[in-house]
């Protein structure tokens, strides 16, 4: 079985800076990715998805870390759902509306998606 961790630090001045509908765009479709890649790791080994909020003086940040298939086992998802891909170009969005920046970084087996949002 699976387990999804959450951590959250308040940072009122960046919720009051920021809409809601943003943030729950954001980060529905961050989690959306990190779940549908953790379902596809069931069978390999624990799926597992950590999710981190943290407010800082400068920027709000989103960490997911989410378990994957190995690099070089990974041959895509494809499917017919004609919205299916339109998540990236949300995410993409949010973070270029509020000047943010992401990293993406690729470990053997989980990927840790980082959004930095300015406060």
């Amino acid at each position: 079985m699976g387990w999804i961790f959450l951590d959250y630090r308040n940072n009122k001045e960046f919720l009051d800076k920021n809409t809601i509908i943003d943030l729950c765009t954001l980060f529905s479709n961050l989690l959306s990715n990190a779940i549908a890649s953790a379902q596809q790791c069931i069978n390999e080994n624990e799926a597992m998805i950590d999710i981190r909020f943290s407010g800082g003086k400068k920027y709000f940040s989103i960490i997911i870390t989410n378990s994957v298939l190995p690099q070089n086992s990974f041959t895509g998802r494809k499917t017919k759902d004609r919205n299916h891909g339109h998540g990236l170009y949300k995410i993409k969005d949010v973070i270029e509306k509020y000047d943010g920046r992401h990293e993406l970084k690729w470990e053997e087996d989980k990927i840790i998606v980082t959004v930095y949002l300015p406060v």
